[in-house]
């Protein structure tokens, strides 16, 4: 009789542990079954989305505190060397602070960091959980489908899109949703040193394309050259930027680029002569130095700050190096001046292109991992990390409420000028990015050297850019 009893207790027990087993199991099952989107439906995104997200120190969506708990570091691609990047580390080390969650940062090199990230997420590779994204891979990366969708960042809609620029908030909406938060960038302007124009005779700066060339010819002497912009393959975006700012400028917008089926399009008469223009300034005026074919942005400001250069078009991150160097009354910026009816042109608009950074979420990390880097990005697109990278470093801060902080408006010169161009920016957004740039950097710099005539280049350029979109 006992041992019956006996054997009776140890099946009620094993069977009792298997339950408790199966129990276990299933509830851990269930957790395993949450999705990156169940688990974002957890925070209170939309709570008081605007003043959390203006708010002097940033704090995470309400309910965020479980994150932590499955997550203990998350990995990051940089472009560049981190001592490059002082704003990015100490926005980086405020997360740390609030949520103990650990960054590490994968470091790559600026020119290799889109490839990078290619790899990863066509390899389906865990090794970075927040890629880098620039301007012109990102339809790409939308269209693979490699980066999640993050509609739940931007709700309510349209309040927290408006707390920011929208030639960059806009480029990352793909069909309809939102894949990608950018948290910087550079728009274009014109560099000049003040200085030297004084010396002269020449008060304001150039505000027509004729301007330019008139002042350029005044400012080039034997020893330095009057105007400069940058198209080299170091820095292959360059000349995309050069071409597209005057292109705005001459009132282009993306509308007038990019047709129906999303192909971009350069062999039209303003871009033929936009195009004329930047070869005519190193072949016929001779107030460019022809090594604008080898340089990239960092080249042109070594020039500028060498005093070999007197005026140039520029990205934004330079006055963030000016600030530091000169006095005020030795250097300045100005918008990029429009067409002005230039041969032909129309009379244009101040309008610039835009150059922003984006971080986007590997779709291929698991659910938690996506969950802890969306708190991330929430963090680098708040106003207190675009605040680090206006006064830290220079870099032009997308929200454009923080031009209103005294400190800003204590140490960012010429603020009012980079809002104002801000106002007017524009991203000319299309799949195959990173081909068309290289195909219009080829054949543009053949007409900058002479080797074709801009039509030529353009034409060319064209039919390649075609090939890489499928026929109809």
């Amino acid at each position: 009789m006992k041992k019956t009893i006996i054997f009776i207790l140890f099946v009620v027990i094993l069977l009792g542990g298997n339950i408790y087993a199966g129990g276990k199991q299933e509830k851990k099952a269930e957790a395993a079954e949450l999705s990156f989107q169940d688990l974002m439906a957890k925070l209170a995104w939309e709570e008081n989305a605007v003043e959390r997200l203006t708010a002097p120190k940033w704090q995470p969506p309400k309910g965020w505190e479980f994150i932590a708990d499955k997550v203990s570091e998350i990995s990051v691609i940089n472009s560049g060397s981190l001592s490059g990047d002082p704003a990015t580390e100490v926005t980086a080390k405020r997360f740390e602070e609030v949520t103990g969650i650990k960054v590490k940062f994968i470091v790559v090199p600026s020119a290799a960091s889109v490839r990078r990230g290619t790899t990863i997420l066509m390899s389906k590779s865990k090794e970075a959980d927040v890629v880098y994204v620039k301007l012109y891979i990102l339809k790409d990366w939308e269209r693979a489908g490699w980066i999640e969708e993050i509609d739940f960042m931007y709700r309510p809609d349209p309040d927290v899109p408006q707390l920011y620029t929208d030639a960059n908030t806009n480029a990352s909406k793909y069909k309809g949703h939102w894949y990608a938060t950018p948290w910087m960038a550079r728009y274009g302007e014109l560099l000049y040193r003040k200085d030297l124009l004084k010396e002269a005779g020449l008060a304001e700066p150039p505000r027509t394309w004729q301007e330019l060339v008139d002042y350029g010819k005044k400012l080039t002497t034997s020893d330095k050259w009057g105007f400069g912009f940058y198209t080299g393959d170091v820095y292959p975006l360059g000349f995309s930027i050069n071409l597209h700012s005057l292109l705005y400028s001459a009132g282009i917008t993306p509308d007038d680029i990019i047709d129906e089926r999303g192909i971009p399009h350069y062999d039209f008469p303003v871009a033929v002569k936009a195009l004329e223009f930047m070869t005519r300034c190193v072949q016929d005026y001779k107030i460019s130095p022809p090594a604008v074919t080898i340089s990239s942005d960092t080249d042109t400001y070594e020039m500028f700050v060498a005093g070999k250069l007197a005026m140039s078009f520029q990205n934004t991150w330079v006055n963030g190096e000016l600030r530091e160097e000169w006095p005020l009354d030795k250097w300045a910026i100005a918008p990029i001046p429009v067409s002005g009816g230039w041969e032909g042109t129309p009379e244009g608009i101040v309008a610039t292109k835009v150059d922003p950074r984006f971080y986007a979420i590997n779709r291929y990390i698991d659910p938690y991992k996506k969950a802890a880097a969306a708190l991330f990005m929430d963090c680098f697109r708040s106003y207190e990390a675009m605040k680090n990278q206006e006064v830290i470093e220079g870099n032009q801060a997308l929200m454009p409420l923080v031009y209103k902080d005294p400190e800003v408006m204590e140490k960012i010169p010429y603020s009012d000028i980079i809002v104002s161009i801000g106002q007017r920016a524009y991203s000319a957004l299309y799949n195959n990015g990173d081909a068309v740039v290289e195909t219009l950097m080829e054949w543009g710099n053949k007409a900058i050297t002479g080797k074709v005539s801009a039509q030529e280049a353009l034409s060319e350029a064209q039919k390649a850019i075609n090939d890489f979109f499928p026929k109809e």
